[in-house]
């Protein structure tokens, strides 16, 4: 099964379990798990779209990727929604990742729990970006959170 790791010092590594790991922390490449995630379907490797994943079917994505030197790209796409969204492939969403520069990049859940939230800019509240196929937000059991933490003597307003 693939993962995405974001190692102590942020950096982004896809691995995949080792295949000779009896202990089922062993990673391809080798790395230290730190904060990973495994995902649904592995979208690209090594620069090269993964075709032919999921056929056809089209659904609201939520994905994840990261360019050649590293910086992260999160994926959201609604979907099951007539006259607004049908949703996306697989290998639509890796093709689109491509366009933005994904080097390596994996589906995560989808459907009903595809949400993008960010903090609006002037309130600091929670603010869902898209438009989830469920009509509202979905308990789920994680999530990937971003959170930014200015550097040391920097101004915030």
């Amino acid at each position: 099964k693939d993962a995405i790791n974001i190692g102590v010092d942020n950096t982004v590594t896809f691995v995949e379990r080792a295949k000779d790991d009896s202990t089922g922390y062993m990673t391809t490449p080798k790395v230290e798990l730190y904060n990973a995630m495994s995902g649904n379907v592995r979208l690209i490797r090594d620069g090269n779209i993964l075709a032919g994943k999921g056929g056809n079917a089209t659904y609201p994505q939520t994905a994840v990727g990261h360019t050649a030197d590293h910086c992260l790209i999160l994926f959201v796409s609604d979907g099951r929604q007539p006259e607004f969204s049908a949703g996306m492939t697989y290998e639509e969403v890796a093709t689109v990742l491509k366009e933005f520069g994904a080097v390596d990049a994996i589906a995560l859940d989808g459907g009903g729990s595809a949400t993008l939230v960010l903090s609006d800019g002037s309130t600091g509240e929670p603010k869902v970006l898209n438009r989830p196929s469920d009509g509202k937000q979905r308990p789920v059991g994680n999530n990937l959170a971003v959170i930014m933490i200015p550097p040391p003597g920097a101004r915030t307003p």
